[in-house]
């Protein structure tokens, strides 16, 4: 016999789960917003993975399985079936990797050449403006 509090235990997991993902999605976005403006390629690479994810989702939440409708062959091989979605994932997914593959250093902001050994220069010109500091964090609009 189940009781009462043992069929809420579901709501109680949903609300975790959407918890987790909420979180899990603004850390994303806290690092997708660093991304250059020229950065088109791993932007448009996001853009369909997450596209593809929430189309195939959709299907989730609202039938309870993805339509997967394109079944293709060559020759005796066969292609496992897939839909729209997921060929934007994986078209996204080729583009990161592309895009990772083409930079020499990933991950690292490119340095300016230095054209001296020595500590930078702090002192400008009164009449120049303020002095430019450059930091690794970003500014945050609260």
């Amino acid at each position: 016999m189940k009781t009462a509090g043992s069929d809420r235990t579901i709501y109680v997991v949903i609300a975790a789960l959407v918890v987790v993902l909420d979180q899990f999605t603004k850390m994303l976005v806290d690092h997708l917003r660093r991304l250059p403006a020229r950065s088109r390629l791993p932007q448009t690479a996001l853009a369909l993975i997450m596209g593809g994810a929430l189309g195939n989702l959709l299907d989730r939440a609202r039938l309870g399985y993805v339509i997967d409708f394109v079944d293709a062959y060559w020759g005796v091989h066969h292609w496992p079936a897939f839909n729209a979605a997921d060929s934007a994932i994986s078209i996204g997914v080729v583009l990161l990797v592309i895009d990772i593959l083409r930079q020499p250093q990933a991950g690292e902001a490119p340095q300016p050449p230095r054209g001296e050994p020595g500590p930078p220069a702090m002192a400008q010109d009164a009449g120049s403006g303020p002095a430019a500091v450059a930091t690794s964090s970003a500014v945050r609009s609260e």
